[in-house]
């Protein structure tokens, strides 16, 4: 039970550090294992050099307490390991080597002697006759492993956090010392009452700082100088049972909500451009929609933006970000009481009901967080086809400053696969020209077609809040500007940047985005920092000229 316990728990701070990838998982299991492995090797020769199992197993037991509260609050040391490896990470392959090793000698003291401690067990056990019944020894530390997965999954994390679940199991190691003491030889109960009190005292201080963490972890360490100086505050850090949720401030102004350590939104204005053109694309371009779908409340600013217009309803499965809200209020019009909120995974949700929308709206993280791929497949759009109304329209968001063009070309062709009408919403106005390419993209999908002149006729049909939001991050005229006689190039200067008849064939060849062919999971945690952030758009720009021509 204890071991499950930290497998899981070492999850999270760790992936605060290397970021939420399926590869940092599959790093921080590999390395666990390895360490079991190793004391499972080692352990037979321990007992010849101690000459008792059971002196050795409580030894060991208490060296799994001690050394694993000490390990938590040693966190805050890999992320400076961290930034030396961070520079390598345009090879993969070494980047990868070298996060095994550092996870692996993070985990390896902990990890080494719970592997110790099996072989133990077993020879105590034969030891006391009982060969035959080895099989009801397997079943026993079976049935801990599950309820040690479920405690820590569904209780104890999202109930004391991180760090106490940790000095949770560390306890349940000193017990089990203290248990054996008295099954097994009596004279050294002194030694593992006082393990166990020492695991005690120590656990309130095993803990780490998540600034120090935000600064120097995962993207952070190769980001300029200048843009991590300025000061941070950590103004809401909590635990729950799928995400490490933060609200941090920087610079005294500037709010951001954090997932596992990665920027999911907030107060600035590139932020407010993306989560405004998420609520307002679906309503500028649909003639009176009368009800919308959120999946995914994040810092509630698009979710804040739409119910002011249309019925909105939200599902989040994640009950922190709710608590979290209220930091944005001054962007999410006080959300909160004017959606219908569901708790609940999106997927799950749209599966369990027969409701219809005019407009549904995606908020997931970023494609190569390890909880978000889901959100990202064909599967799930055409789920939520089957949830729309006949004029109805999917807004999908698309970070394609992470992508490569075959992997944005990939998930065109998943997209058109299930919304044959699309028009794309670049996130940056004309006057920034000739400025930067767009980093994100609006995909705006539908089973009927999408006329953007629809847009300027209802941009003066909403409230005058709503054009006051507009107006304050610049969507206030460039919106309607799109003409179809203009040369590509000259058009990339309007936010709408093509529809689907300007993108026939683009996607041909190109494998679909599916459950079982998460691809563009995988690729984008591979890309994320050497992947050319204008590429994208070169290569759609490219196309489009091409394909007039």
């Amino acid at each position: 039970m204890a071991a499950l316990i930290y497998e899981i728990s070492w999850v999270r701070p760790i992936q605060f550090v290397l970021g939420s990838t399926i590869y940092t998982i599959s790093v921080i299991f590999s390395s666990f294992m390895l360490g079991l492995s190793l004391g499972s090797i080692i352990s037979p020769k321990l007992v010849k050099r101690f000459g008792s199992p059971e002196r050795l197993l409580i030894i060991t037991e208490i060296g799994i307490a001690l050394s694993a509260v000490l390990m938590t609050a040693s966190v805050g040391l890999l992320p400076s390991a961290y930034s030396l490896i961070a520079q390598v990470y345009e090879n993969f392959v070494s980047f990868s080597a070298l996060s095994l090793l550092l996870v692996f000698g993070f985990l390896l003291v902990p990890t080494t002697l719970m592997g110790i401690t099996w072989p133990l067990f077993v020879e105590l056990y034969k030891k006391g006759g009982k060969g035959e019944r080895i099989g009801m020894l397997y079943s026993a530390n079976n049935l801990g492993s599950i309820a040690g997965a479920l405690l820590t999954g569904f209780v104890l994390i999202a109930s004391v956090g991180v760090t106490f679940s940790i000095a949770v199991a560390a306890i349940l190691n000193g017990i089990a010392a203290l248990l054996l003491a008295f099954s097994c030889t009596k004279k050294l109960i002194p030694l593992a009452a006082a393990g166990l009190v020492a695991t005690v005292l120590i656990s309130p201080f095993a803990s780490y700082d998540p600034v120090y963490m935000y600064r120097n972890s995962f993207y952070r360490p190769l980001l300029d100088e200048a843009t991590t100086t300025h000061s941070m505050d950590v103004l809401f850090h909590k635990e729950g049972m799928y995400a490490t949720v933060d609200v941090l401030e920087e610079g005294g102004s500037v709010r951001s909500l954090l997932i596992n350590g990665k920027g999911q939104g907030g107060t600035s204005v590139t932020d407010m451009r993306v989560n405004y053109l998420l609520a307002y694309l679906g309503l500028l371009l649909t003639d009176n929609p009368e009800n919308a779908l959120i999946v995914g409340l994040g810092t509630g600013t698009t979710a804040g933006q739409l119910s002011a217009n249309v019925d909105t309803k939200v599902v989040e499965i994640e009950p922190v970000i709710l608590e979290t809200v209220g930091y944005f209020s001054s962007v999410n019009r006080d959300v909160m009481p004017n959606i219908d909120l569901v708790i609940d995974d999106g997927r799950k949700y749209l599966l369990s009901t027969d409701e219809t929308f005019d407009i549904i709206i995606p908020e997931p993280s970023d494609p190569w967080q390890d909880f978000s791929g889901m959100l990202f497949s064909k599967e799930f759009f055409d789920i939520a086809s089957g949830h729309m109304s006949d004029d109805g329209v999917f807004i999908q968001w698309v970070p394609i400053y992470e992508m490569s063009p075959s992997d944005f070309r990939s998930f065109y062709a998943t997209f058109a696969s299930v919304f044959p009408h699309i028009e794309a919403f670049a996130n940056v106005r004309p006057e920034e020209r000739p400025g930067p390419y767009p980093t994100e993209i609006i995909l705006v999908g539908s089973k009927s077609d999408i006329n953007v002149d629809n847009i300027e006729k209802n941009f003066y049909l909403l409230d005058q809040e709503s054009r006051d939001m507009l107006t304050k991050v610049m969507l206030h005229r460039t919106l309607s500007l799109r003409f179809p006689g203009e040369d590509a190039a000259d058009r990339m200067v309007f936010l709408n940047i093509f529809s689907s008849d300007d993108m026939e064939g683009y996607g041909n060849g190109y494998p679909l985005i599916t459950d079982d062919n998460m691809l563009l999971e995988l690729s984008t945690a591979r890309n994320l920092f050497r992947t050319d952030r204008n590429g994208v758009m070169k290569d759609i720009m490219n196309y489009i000229g091409g394909h007039h021509a």
